[in-house]
């Protein structure tokens, strides 16, 4: 068995390091999700292009682990090593097999998680509330992209089954509010005094009208564009097969 090699073990865990900063720039609601506020401000890009990019990546991460001799690794970080292809080649077969055509389930999805979202982020500053806002105005696209991701399920026939898509509209209608402010996206600007306390009127003013019209002119749109393309669309394109 070859000596072990701290040069290798340094490049396994520098690899380990890049990869899941990459992992959190790409996917910032990841990010938010544990605690790191960096991309607050950040959607991920949920385009067709995008996940072939994240395919690509992925590859290339793979490539740089079989440069990797695992044979001169310690114990521990043979384990390490396998854990981490594992993952890899998981993330890379998904893609492979078309998972990210089918970005919700029979009752949640991207839709839903959007709303729960401000649950996990920070709210202690004005530069807070603008992060938000910049999710709010980036919503628009995001359902876009998901929209155009699920209409090429739809050409190949990958879809959720019909059947348990029934009632599907009753995740997505509870999102769609005519008043921004009963939407439950709303949320952080209607507690803004309590968590804002020492904040400039003039300020809590700017960033409650940002998000009113971030609301209205952005978000429930989207959402009713979204239910527009469920009701009419996927639901009706969706397969009739269950397995």
């Amino acid at each position: 068995m070859p000596a072990v090699s701290e040069a290798r073990a340094k490049a396994l865990h520098a690899l380990f390091d890049r990869e899941w900063e990459w992992r959190l720039q790409d996917w910032p609601l990841l990010a938010t999700a544990i605690g790191d506020h960096r991309y607050d401000d950040k959607l991920p890009d949920a385009s067709l292009a995008a996940w072939k990019a994240r395919a690509d990546k992925t590859d290339g991460f793979l490539s740089e682990l079989a440069d990797i001799d695992r044979g001169t690794l310690t114990a521990v970080d043979r384990i390490n090593y396998d854990m981490f292809k594992a993952q890899l080649d998981e993330r890379r077969d998904a893609f492979k097999f078309d998972e990210h055509l089918m970005p919700l389930n029979a009752d949640s999805g991207f839709h839903t998680d959007f709303a729960l979202m401000p649950k996990q982020m920070a709210f202690a500053s004005a530069a807070d509330y603008d992060k938000y806002i910049a999710r709010l105005k980036a919503f628009p696209k995001f359902v876009d992209d998901q929209i155009a991701v699920m209409r090429e399920g739809l050409k190949k026939g990958i879809t959720i089954p019909r059947a348990a898509l029934a009632g599907i509209e009753s995740s997505i209608q509870p999102l769609i509010a005519d008043d921004a402010a009963k939407s439950p996206l709303w949320e952080p600007f209607g507690r803004m005094p309590v968590a804002l306390a020492a904040l400039d009127q003039a300020t809590r003013d700017r960033l409650q009208n940002d998000g009113r019209a971030a609301i209205a002119n952005g978000v429930t749109p989207a959402y009713r564009k979204f239910l527009e393309f469920m009701s009419k669309e996927y639901v009706p394109g969706s397969r009739t097969t269950l397995a």
